[in-house]
């Protein structure tokens, strides 16, 4: 290879290489000192040699350097290796007196292991960091290496060469599109819709997860085809064959499909309603490379819109079946709108009603008509709260008054303005008359037992002295002076007095507990109150004989001690009187807490009650279930007035020959007023 004259070497790297060429050249070359003419064309041939590698070596388009020795000394270095790495004065100074930044990065140990082994080493887009502008900031460089070792002419290695290529440009430009690449891959595979691509023949090249999970399955990447083992039908539910599939039909016709409605049921049995985007891709030279196809999943959409539809059917029904005038004000408008109902229950014709306000507001009644109207419009302007009622007299179109009440709720936009005002009129009239004739009944009733109570205490009190009277001289008769005749007479005389006396006291009994309000209330010891009750019966107990047995697990109830004495009284003494004669009377009583209440339960194994005759009658007054026996039929419901008038319950159970069970529920905790009443008396 001729040398160019311009490039001729005036640096030192380049006499220091061919000195020591030369030296190398003197050592290797055999010949007798007397052969000077062939010695001297040798030389001269060498120098050209080396004159060539030389050139090569500077001016070669790579970055190339040669490091002499275990310190890696640069012997010879080209321009665009200085370039490069920006250094310049590097020529007999130690690669890491140039470059002490290499020490970390493992450069010198790879130059080692050239050096050591004499095997070359090749390395592709080895990052390199230097301080190039001495600053102190590292610059990464990539480059394409090749280490080799070079021997002296002893066989030894003495140095090494460097060849590299500064590849920088590409591998930024690479990780750029690397990088590109994985946003453009992350944006796909978290889109929610289902995307994928295709190669020409309908392989799948892309998917992203949407797509698999609308599939049911992962296809392999250019082997499966996009359809797999999915089934595609139109919205109607009709099966759509492969090759007229919306993807298919981009394919076969190169052209885009958009839009229209199908189902895709995966392999798993799921369907899901979908509308297909599919495109056609080319190449450069427009031949055809597949399809990219976007699959939107309306599902949600669709049953949505078939709720919506369903909710719009029953509540169009409803409206047509309710008693109620649905109405709606757009209050930009000004318009009023009225549903069928209007027409019906007010007689204005619906095709009519499509009104202003105030033509509304002048069918109210002229007493009501403003107040309803201020308070519409206080409604609207109070944007704090939504709620509107009001009841007034509505004229309807035959003239009649129908009293309504009207119930309306404000629809405000998105800057929180009124824009509608809907809501629905009742008509109450049937109400209202009901109402005021009940509120007369109760009226009359209130009259009625005032005069009743009136009329039994006038009674109880002006027949209470001539029977005193009466069972006086009855007691003053000499019943042995009488005749049988007569003695019969005083007897049934002396038992119709004694049956009255009883009757106006269980009056005046009753009397003094419907108007008792404010009597004492107490936790009452039942041990101790039942001992006592126990006490009036020690006769009959002892004659009969009565078993009784007790099991007071809650020992107090809170009660009027009175009353209580009274209840249990009666219990057992209906127990007594209505007993079994057939076999001895056994009485239980039981208390426990159960849900805020004390639970007494009474028990006797007597004649029983017969409940599916008597049940709406075993608490009446003057009621009476055993007519071979004495009594007026009022202890019941005098027990049954007293637990009541505490906030208890009185139930029974009853079976003819049997027995009877009462449960009685007295309130856990003592009323405040009643509590105060007795802690004062």
């Amino acid at each position: 290879m001729p040398v160019n004259p311009q490039n001729n070497l005036q640096s030192n790297e380049k006499e220091n290489f061919i000195h020591e060429s030369e030296n190398k050249s003197n050592s290797s070359v055999k010949g007798t000192r007397d052969s000077a003419t062939e010695q001297k064309r040798a030389e001269k041939v060498l120098n050209i040699e080396l004159e060539q590698f030389s050139d090569l070596f500077l001016h070669a388009p790579i970055n190339s350097c040669i490091w002499k020795g275990k310190n890696y000394v640069f012997e010879m270095a080209n321009d665009l290796f200085k370039q490069t790495f920006g250094k310049n004065d590097i020529i007999g100074k130690p690669l890491l007196q140039v470059f002490p930044e290499l020490a970390e990065q493992g450069i010198i140990e790879l130059l080692d292991e050239v050096y050591a082994t004499g095997q070359s080493y090749s390395g592709k887009e080895m990052p390199v960091k230097v301080n190039r502008n001495g600053d102190g900031e590292m610059l990464t460089i990539y480059v394409n290496s090749i280490y080799q070792p070079y021997k002296n002419s002893k066989g030894q290695i003495d140095g090494i060469f460097f060849f590299g290529t500064n590849v920088t440009e590409h591998v930024l430009a690479k990780k750029k599109t690397q990088e590109s690449e994985k946003k453009y891959s992350d944006l796909i595979q978290n889109l929610p819709a289902a995307i994928y691509t295709s190669d020409a023949e309908g392989r799948v090249m892309l998917y992203n997860k949407a797509a698999a999970n609308l599939w049911g399955c992962a296809p392999q990447i250019g082997i499966d085809y996009w359809c797999k083992d999915c089934k595609t039908y139109k919205a109607d539910g009709t099966l759509i064959p492969f090759d007229i599939s919306p993807m298919a039909l981009t394919l076969i016709e190169r052209r885009p499909i958009f839009g229209e409605e199908i189902i895709i049921e995966s392999i798993n049995g799921d369907n899901c309603h979908v509308l297909p985007y599919s495109t056609p891709t080319y190449d450069s030279y427009g031949n055809l490379t597949g399809a990219v196809n976007m699959l939107i999943n309306i599902t949600d959409r669709k049953k949505t819109q078939e709720e919506l539809q369903i909710s719009n059917e029953r509540f169009e029904t409803v409206i047509k079946a309710t008693n109620d005038a649905i109405w709606e004000w757009n209050l930009v408008t000004g318009n009023v709108y009225h549903n069928t109902s209007y027409e019906r229950i007010f007689g204005y014709p619906i095709e009519k009603s499509m009104q202003s306000m105030d033509r509304w507001i002048d069918k109210i009644h002229l007493k009501d008509r403003d107040r309803v109207r201020n308070s519409i419009m206080q409604k609207i302007m109070d944007a704090d709260t939504s709620n509107w009622q009001s009841e007034y007299r509505f004229i309807k179109a035959d003239g009649e008054i129908a009293d309504v009440v009207d119930r309306g709720f404000i629809i405000v936009n998105d800057n929180n303005k009124p824009v509608r005002f809907v809501g629905a009129m009742q008509d109450i009239t049937e109400r209202k008359k009901t109402e005021i004739e009940r509120e007369y009944l109760i009226e009359q009733l209130i009259r009625s037992n005032h005069d009743l109570q009136q009329f039994t205490y006038i009674t109880s009190h002006n027949l209470r002295a001539p029977l005193s009277n009466l069972i006086g001289l009855i007691s003053n008769v000499d019943y042995d002076s009488l005749n049988d005749f007569n003695k019969n007479i005083l007897k049934m005389f002396r038992s119709s007095t004694q049956q009255l006396h009883q009757t106006i006291n269980d009056l005046n009994q009753i009397l003094i507990i419907k108007n008792n309000k404010n009597l004492p209330v107490q936790n009452i010891n039942i041990e101790e109150v039942f001992k006592n009750v126990c006490g009036y019966f020690t006769g009959d107990i002892e004659k009969l004989p009565v078993a009784i047995f007790t099991d007071f697990e809650c020992k107090e109830i809170p009660f009027n001690k009175s009353y209580l004495e009274s209840v249990l009284t009666n219990l057992i003494s209906n127990s007594i009187k209505y007993r079994y004669a057939e076999r001895p009377l056994q009485l239980h009583i039981t208390t426990k807490r159960e849900n805020g209440f004390v639970l007494l339960t009474f028990t006797d194994n007597g004649r029983g009650i017969d409940l599916k005759r008597n049940k709406d009658k075993i608490f009446g007054l003057n009621q009476r279930f055993h007519s071979n026996t004495d009594g007026v039929g009022f202890g019941l419901f005098i027990t049954k007035t007293q637990i009541t008038s505490f906030g208890g319950t009185v139930d029974v159970e009853s079976e003819v020959d049997k027995g009877t069970v009462f449960y009685i529920k007295f309130k856990e905790k003592i009323e405040s007023e009643r509590q105060d009443f007795y802690e004062k008396s």
